[in-house]
């Protein structure tokens, strides 16, 4: 354990060297709730140390593919997202690889790789800075890795976090707010307001029975839609976790004026991964002509859709059943 303390705290100490250099420097992360308290933790403990921080930014996942970055600490985000790499920047991971990179265009350099599993990034970053969080915080580390986990309906506070997440999930000002709390470790001021939010959801979960009701089963999975320009998109993953107990993948595909835009996958089947389903897929779409990017993990995948081609829901769902993992 003592040697596992040191070599975090020396590749911290390289962390902190490279952003000193680099100062006042970006950090871009996923703007889930594990990628928002890992950058609030990673941030704080930058200006603890008196490094100037730049920007930070939680990209939508339709606007990752046209961003580049250099001299910028990405969290959660691999080069496999889409965005080019115009120079050296940190990465810190928990999905595929988990650890710490150095990414370069030509090349890349681990500065830390964990072999065993990790229950979030934020939980990687604390062992990483050497924080040994209670309280409120700790309580919320373990929320979150339940949210990640998809385990969120296990422990309420997990499922006040989540919901307040599902209520805001195209909202940044929601995320930037989060941020500042968490830095700021106002956790009475931040539990609050996911309660608040939480109760916004519910009262949106009105709409799931009917996006229930538009499945259709292709063989090996479930397929419905949901419409992202409205409230729908609150609840669409609702939707989906219930569809995802009647034993089968379930595809979930959103839709902005008629055109597909976003594709979800989920999975409770043990010997699925919903990775790879997202990987073939997107694979079948490129060869009808469409521009994707995809990735996720194996209980939670997604399809972005990158092409100025329209695509509609009746060929989306005809590329599904081309489709066999």
């Amino acid at each position: 354990m003592v040697r596992i303390v040191i070599v975090y705290k020396k590749v911290f100490d390289k962390i902190l060297e490279w952003c000193k250099e680099r100062e006042p420097i970006d950090v871009v992360s996923d703007g889930d709730w594990d990628g928002i308290l890992a950058t609030a933790i990673f941030v704080k403990q930058l200006k603890i140390r008196g490094i100037g921080v730049g920007g930070v930014s939680f990209p939508p996942p339709r606007e990752i593919s046209r961003l580049g970055f250099v001299d910028t600490v990405l969290i959660e985000l691999p080069p496999s997202r889409g965005y080019r790499v115009l120079g050296e920047n940190i990465l810190i991971d928990h999905h595929g690889f988990t650890g710490i990179k150095v990414i370069m265009p030509d090349r890349e350099e681990v500065l830390l790789s964990v072999s065993r599993e990790v229950a979030s990034v934020a939980d990687l970053v604390v062992e990483v800075v050497g924080l040994r969080p209670e309280g409120v915080l700790a309580d919320i580390l373990r929320a979150v890795a339940l949210i990640d986990q998809g385990r969120s309906k296990e422990d309420s506070l997990a499922w006040t976090l989540h919901r307040s997440y599902l209520y805001n999930i195209e909202s940044q000002e929601f995320r930037q707010r989060v941020l500042a709390l968490l830095i700021e470790e106002r956790f009475s001021e931040l539990l609050k307001l996911a309660r608040e939010e939480a109760a916004n959801y519910d009262k949106a979960v009105s709409l799931v029975p009917e996006i229930m009701k538009r499945a259709i089963d292709v063989g090996q999975y479930l397929v419905s839609w949901y419409y992202r320009d409205k409230e729908e998109r609150v609840v669409f993953r609702e939707a989906m976790l219930n569809l995802e107990k009647r034993g089968k993948p379930v595809i979930m595909i959103a839709l902005v004026k008629e055109h597909v835009c976003l594709i979800h996958i989920g999975s409770l089947v043990p010997q699925v991964d919903a990775s790879k389903i997202a990987l073939t897929l997107a694979e079948k779409m490129r060869q009808h002509g469409y521009e994707v990017s995809a990735g996720g993990k194996r209980i939670a995948a997604g399809i972005q859709v990158l092409s100025s081609n329209k695509l509609t829901l009746k060929k989306m769902i005809d590329i599904i059943k081309q489709s066999k993992v």
